[in-house]
């Protein structure tokens, strides 16, 4: 936007069609846009007859343009067209949308196990634990991300080599484990972190969900002892996030 106009409140309810011209020998990528063309300082649209707000089609940007310069206009999406492309796929569109004024909202949860706690002997299958590392977590329903980093320090490592996976769950959801891979012979103790960002489906939203700590302990590489402890800190860092959906 030229820095002199003022503000424009756009909305749109419904689908619009915006058409996107076929790719002949060369790939091509373009920004749908919805550009504001006030006559008062750009453009001949006529207010009384013509949205001087409304979806535009670049063509022929860089492949990785996020914004658009010279132009008043908000990027919405960027599409990526092989060559001798007829149709617009899904896996082409990029979405470039975001809020103006994201609502976060962050919390901080922390658990001191107070007696030893060894990883539940049936390694080789997940298993909450340790069993004090649990939330149940008020999601706003506003909320459609949350990234969640549990940080566990003085994990106790004791009896030999220790091959472990460990992961968040949110709901029904599990995030991407960390591996512990330890090859001392000592009583010794470490720190591990979990993180990961979780989508929240509709059906999140506005409820409470579990959050948990879960481990595979794989005795094949390792069979050490690995317990939480007097002297543990389990730290849940959890932010929920607004964005579009």
């Amino acid at each position: 936007m030229r820095p002199w106009q003022g503000a424009y409140t756009q909305s749109n309810i419904g689908d619009a069609i915006v058409g996107v011209p076929s790719t002949g020998p060369f790939a091509r990528t373009d920004l749908l846009v919805l550009r504001v063309e006030d006559p008062e300082y750009e453009g001949e649209r006529d207010p009384r007859t013509q949205d001087i707000g409304y979806f535009h089609l670049v063509k022929g940007v860089d492949q990785d343009a996020t914004v658009l310069r010279g132009m008043t206009a908000i990027p919405l999406a960027r599409i990526t067209l092989p060559r001798n492309t007829t149709a617009v796929t899904a896996d082409m569109i990029t979405d470039l949308r975001r809020l103006a004024n994201p609502r976060t909202e962050r919390t901080l949860h922390t658990v001191h196990p107070s007696t030893t706690e060894k990883v539940p002997a049936e390694h080789g299958q997940w298993a909450n634990w340790p069993k004090e590392a649990a939330w149940d977590l008020d999601i706003p329903d506003w909320a459609t991300r949350a990234t969640v980093v549990v940080t566990i320090s003085g994990l106790r490592a004791e009896a030999g080599n220790i091959y472990a996976e460990l992961r968040t769950r949110l709901g029904e959801h599990n995030a991407e484990p960390t591996v512990v891979d330890d090859d001392g012979t000592t009583t010794r103790r470490a720190s591990v972190s979990l993180a990961d960002t979780f989508t929240l489906p509709p059906a999140y939203r506005g409820t409470r969900q579990r959050l948990g700590v879960q481990i595979n302990q794989i005795d094949k590489y390792g069979d050490g002892d690995l317990a939480v402890a007097k002297g543990t800190t389990v730290t849940a860092d959890v932010q929920f996030t607004e964005s579009p959906v």
